[in-house]
């Protein structure tokens, strides 16, 4: 026999040994896909499997879109199982198939696995809407898109992605002049006011999303009703130049210990400023006096209190800062380029800021919020939370919801939030990203005393209002007591 026939008589019985693997997709009894042995391989991650992890993907991503589906058939090589309940399609997205060895795959609904699957039958409505028009804004719009275009190519519809700068403006002008809005629109906590009041999107109460993480929960929650849906968020932290300290800060340590380095900066490194950030802005005030005894920064009944101890205490250590020189006083394009260049030794930034210094090449280290003393609480970084909102006006509102589904599901939040050090709201891919993102500790630390950026329309006023007064404060135009008590009053005034 020539080695070129034994070749193919290996090959010919190795293949019926071990015969290729294929799994089948069925829509209301018409095959609609078959995934071949080794393709899905190429679209899973890692998900949840037992107490553990396996790779896997999730239903919601191989099954076709249905409006509704009232059952489910599993077929394997030694059962077939029915599983019947209304809107089974809500739960897709939190049921995988996990890969079992020779190219076999088992599908997990919760803690259950069914083996061996070889093809699912979903029996329901066919969703027919298959166009969606999404705004996104913000840090890594090209790695979104890929999770768009992932979407488009699984289920065949179109989704056209635009970015907009400043979402919440456009949108509002949009529908005062009578045009067509896009079906869901990218948002942070603090767009809500003006959204809701002009009616531009929809309350989304009717979605329940278990797997967020507590916090994330109440994060776009307005009049006692839910607006947008989670889809990451970035936490505040300090950055410091590990050149310029004589030791890192450690995770758990005190506003004395900052002090301490930072005066170690003064006295090694003339010209250099110790610290830096934009102390004008209110959202980075907001931290010291939660930090300082406030409870919250809106009251119950919506309003703000800037006129109180806490509020004084904060504003008061941060201007001694300033008067003893181990803090310089700039806005964010300042402050970044001279960290850049090696002229500022610790600065107050969010963790978006990561994936650019990495790009960049500046050396930096992070760490979280210090604590006021050993003994007492922590500055409290703000957690400022992107979701998804749909308009009221959206011709596709079961696609829409779909979409929003799949990017919160564990897949999305691994491959983009997870990937810019940005922080999950799926709280099986913070399992995940403690193995994978160097910094994680210090941002779970962060996620865990931060609160979210509130979504009342008086954080609002207060932030416009004392962007003014802070700068008064600092050039020493207003003391501390005469610009509280001034803000108190401009606040009181608009929020009648």
């Amino acid at each position: 026999m020539s080695l070129k026939s034994f070749a193919l008589t290996l090959v010919l019985a190795l293949y019926t040994a071990f015969p290729s693997i294929s799994l089948e997709i069925r829509l209301n009894g018409q095959l609609v896909q078959t995934w071949e042995d080794g393709e899905l391989e190429k679209l899973s991650y890692l998900v949840p499997a037992g107490p553990g992890f396996s790779t896997g993907i999730s239903l919601d991503e191989v099954l076709p879109l249905c409006a509704s589906a009232y059952r489910l058939v599993i077929s394997s090589n030694s059962e077939r199982r029915i599983l019947e309940a209304e809107e089974l399609a809500e739960n897709f997205a939190s049921w995988y198939l996990a890969t079992a060895g020779g190219g076999s795959w088992d599908l997990l609904i919760g803690q259950e696995r069914l083996p061996d699957v070889r093809s699912i039958e979903i029996l329901g409505e066919p969703l027919e809407e298959d166009q969606l028009e999404i705004w996104v804004s913000w840090e890594g719009i090209p790695l979104l898109k890929e999770q768009f275009r992932r979407f488009s190519n699984l289920h065949d519809v179109k989704i056209k992605v635009t970015e907009v700068p400043r979402i919440e403006t456009k949108l509002i002008s949009i529908l005062r002049a009578g045009g067509r809005p896009p079906d869901v629109v990218m948002v942070q906590s603090d767009y809500l006011p003006a959204l809701v009041q002009s009616r531009a999107i929809q309350s989304l109460d009717y979605l329940s999303f278990e797997a967020l993480i507590p916090k994330a929960r109440r994060s776009f929650s307005l009049d006692g009703k839910s607006w947008a849906v989670p889809f990451y968020f970035d936490c505040q932290l300090l950055f410091y130049n590990p050149r310029l300290l004589d030791e890192a800060p450690p995770l758990d340590w005190t506003l004395a210990d900052m002090e301490r380095l930072a005066q170690g900066v003064k006295i090694r490194f003339p010209g250099v400023a110790p610290m830096n950030w934009n102390a004008y802005s209110a959202y980075w005030l907001a931290a010291f006096q939660l930090g300082f005894g406030k409870q919250k920064l809106v009251e119950a009944d919506g309003s703000i209190r800037i006129d109180d101890a806490a509020t004084r205490t904060a504003l008061s250590y941060l201007l001694d800062l300033q008067n003893r020189e181990l803090l310089v006083v700039s806005e964010r394009e300042a402050m970044i380029s001279l960290f850049a260049s090696e002229k500022v030794a610790m600065i107050l930034s969010g963790s978006y800021s990561i994936p650019l210094f990495e790009e960049l090449g500046i050396p930096f280290g992070v760490a979280a919020y210090p604590r006021i003393r050993a003994d007492g609480r922590s500055l409290a970084p703000f957690l400022d939370f992107k979701g998804w909102a749909i308009s009221r006006r959206t011709y596709s509102p079961i696609l829409a919801r779909r979409v929003i589904q799949y990017l919160g599901g564990i897949g999305t939040q691994q491959r983009f939030p997870a990937a810019l050090s940005k922080l999950p709201v799926n709280q099986d891919a913070w399992k995940i990203m403690r193995q994978k993102n160097f910094y994680y500790s210090v941002l779970a630390r962060s996620a865990e005393t931060g609160v979210p950026v509130p979504t009342e329309r008086a954080y609002g006023v207060y932030k416009n209002t004392m962007w003014k007064l802070l700068r008064f404060v600092f050039s020493g135009q207003m003391s501390v007591a005469e610009a509280l008590k001034e803000g108190q009053r401009i606040i009181a005034a608009q929020l009648e």
